[in-house]
């Protein structure tokens, strides 16, 4: 008799141990939302890489949520937009090389106050964005690879 109800026991246990399912919680990658920095610039032309001065690494990026992005340095301020999503087209990767599959696109305009012609327009052809502190994001024109490296304040 204790034989059997020990196998019950243990039968039960192993039919609830078998019907409970396990959730894995991934967190979310946390928002781009928040000021940014200009760390650094650099241009790829398939012999060496080279600094370039955008001339806005003396400024502060603010992204917000809702897709807008703010500027400002000493010499004044910038507003516009910004965009990263997912995309499955073609595009050339971290070493130069063209590819058609997925990749995350990074846009940014900023435009002076009354005026329609942007005075930044970057369209990232893919970013390495993981909701750390730091990120770069890359494109390619002309001959040139371009990677630029954002760090949050």
């Amino acid at each position: 008799m204790k034989r059997n109800l020990l196998f019950i026991a243990m039968a039960s246990i192993v039919l609830l141990m078998s019907s409970c399912s396990k959730y894995v919680i991934v967190p979310d990658t946390p928002p781009l939302a928040g000021q940014w920095y200009l760390q650094s610039a650099e241009r790829f032309d398939s012999y060496k890489w080279q600094t370039v001065n955008t001339g806005y690494e003396n400024g502060t990026f603010t992204f917000h949520s809702n897709g807008d992005v703010s500027y400002i340095d000493a010499l004044g301020s910038l507003y516009g937009t910004w965009n990263m999503y997912p995309l499955t087209s073609g595009y050339y990767d971290w070493n130069g090389y063209y590819q058609e599959n997925y990749h995350t696109v990074f846009s940014l305009r900023l435009y002076e106050n009354n005026n329609s012609n942007p005075a930044l327009n970057l369209l990232f052809d893919d970013n390495n964005y993981n909701g750390g502190n730091s990120f770069k994001a890359i494109y390619t024109m002309g001959n040139y690879r371009y990677e630029y490296t954002f760090i949050r304040e």
